[in-house]
């Protein structure tokens, strides 16, 4: 349920239709990810655990099981794991899957085997076809490689909804606001969550101290101008100019504008980023027209 996308969506609105008012929905996921037991390269998460359990609930859901995965977990046989798992854990009536599910030990066990046991332990399993858009499967692969790449408007259009990030605020070096560009520097972002790829964003801010959505501007990347080498996540907000400091901010992303780059001078720097500002805030009043449609 990486990223609790649009498939996933489907998915957890068929539990909740075949549990009823009688019945308990429950989502199951894993963690941690299953590539980082078994000695792959696992992603970068589209969504950290809490994240997932809040959209998982919001969603009319109302239990979030997470199974821890380890080394035993990973060894169940597909029998194993259907009897210890799903019918003395957790008590299940009715299984509903994606359309790629797989299970058990190598993930040998797919929807056929599921119903042929589901048959044996008392169990129905219903099927979930994939949400196609542009022609191929959503999956959260295929949002984590659009996020990469800084297409959050496709991102999107797959999530349904903007992709975040959330961190806290930690005092930087004051640069930005030197320039006449005051930033909060978003720090404490867990090590497994995605970020964009770097470059300078239209988006929406909301936090602790800020009253809904604020909008503005958000730049990744190292500050080459600078010569920096660290990555940084710093966000500008327009027309606010209050103490952020050691606050919690949302950062969702609307618009990737431009490609981080070094520039000759700082006052060529400080005249792109009027530029960018102009660019951000017309996409942004774009956006709002819109959803106020």
């Amino acid at each position: 349920f990486d990223g609790v996308h649009r498939g996933h969506l489907g998915i957890l609105q068929r539990v909740v239709r075949e549990a009823g008012p009688d019945g308990t929905s429950t989502a199951v996921s894993f963690d941690p990810h299953p590539r980082q037991v078994l000695g792959g390269h696992a992603p970068k998460a589209l969504t950290t655990l809490e994240e997932r359990a809040d959209l998982i609930l919001n969603a009319g859901i109302d239990r979030f099981a997470v199974i821890e995965f380890d080394s035993e977990v990973a060894g169940m046989t597909p029998r194993r794991y259907v009897r210890e798992m799903l019918v003395d854990e957790l008590n299940a009536s009715v299984v509903v899957v994606g359309h790629d599910h797989r299970f058990g030990q190598g993930a040998s066990g797919d929807a056929t085997l599921l119903t042929e046991l589901g048959a044996e332990y008392g169990f129905r399993v219903e099927r979930v076809e994939a949400v196609a858009e542009g022609g191929n499967a959503v999956s959260s692969s295929r949002i984590r490689r659009l996020v990469g790449d800084g297409k959050m408007e496709e991102a999107a259009e797959l999530l349904g909804r903007r992709f975040a990030v959330e961190g806290v605020v930690a005092r930087g070096d004051g640069r930005g606001r030197s320039i006449g560009f005051p930033t909060a520097n978003l720090t404490s972002i867990p090590d497994g969550k995605m970020t964009p790829a770097d470059g300078v964003y239209a988006v929406y801010v909301s936090g602790e101290r800020l009253e809904g959505f604020e909008r503005g501007m958000m730049n990744i990347g190292i500050r080459p101008t600078f010569d920096g080498t660290d990555r940084l996540l710093e966000v500008h907000l327009f027309d606010v100019d209050l103490d952020l400091y050691e606050s919690e901010l949302r950062v969702e992303f609307a618009l990737r504008i431009r490609a981080e780059r070094r520039f000759d001078s700082v006052d060529d720097l400080v005249a792109q980023l009027k530029r960018d500002e102009e660019r951000c805030r017309a996409a942004l009043s774009k956006e709002d027209a819109h959803l106020r449609r």
